[in-house]
């Protein structure tokens, strides 16, 4: 076998938050262009699904214990929500996410909006180092691998 050329090594962008006391963690891929949009579409479906759901308990009341058929709908919906939410944060951030933030139970709205709350200034704050790094990268007075005149390159004489 020969030896490399080069090695080249790009940073690709994942960073690690952890979420739990045993220190698992969730990645995040800063230079996912799909992540951020992603997360922004996932606040927005929790906050249609709370009104959603809030309407639907507001139409639907027990005012007797009679009507248990109606609470059970109601958690019925509720839990169908959470469960579709959990889903969308382990496509979000990985297989496995909420099992690492919630434990093995089926979490409530305000276990989800806890870990929401805690964790929309992180990903502002990821968003921020994207947006530098670009800034940094892309800088209109920034030279090319330090160089201060430009290089020619062979046959641009053709």
């Amino acid at each position: 076998m020969g030896e490399f050329f080069r090695e080249l090594q790009v940073d690709n962008g994942l960073r690690k938050i952890k979420v739990n006391d045993e220190g698992e963690y969730i990645e995040v891929s800063v230079n996912d262009s799909t992540f951020f949009d992603r997360f922004a579409d996932l606040l927005v479906w929790v906050g249609d699904k709370e009104k959603e759901l809030k309407q639907y308990g507001d139409t639907h009341k027990a005012d007797t214990l009679e009507d248990m058929e109606v609470v059970r709908e109601v958690m019925r919906k509720r839990t169908q929500t959470y469960q579709e939410c959990c889903q969308r944060l382990d496509v979000l951030f990985g297989e496995g996410c909420c099992r690492k933030v919630f434990g093995n139970v089926v979490p409530d709205d305000l276990l989800i909006m806890d870990f929401l709350e805690q964790l929309t200034p992180v990903i502002e704050e990821l968003g921020k180092e994207r947006n530098k790094n670009l800034s940094l990268k892309y800088n209109r007075s920034r030279k090319g691998a330090a160089s201060t005149k430009r290089k020619t390159l062979p046959g641009s004489d053709v």
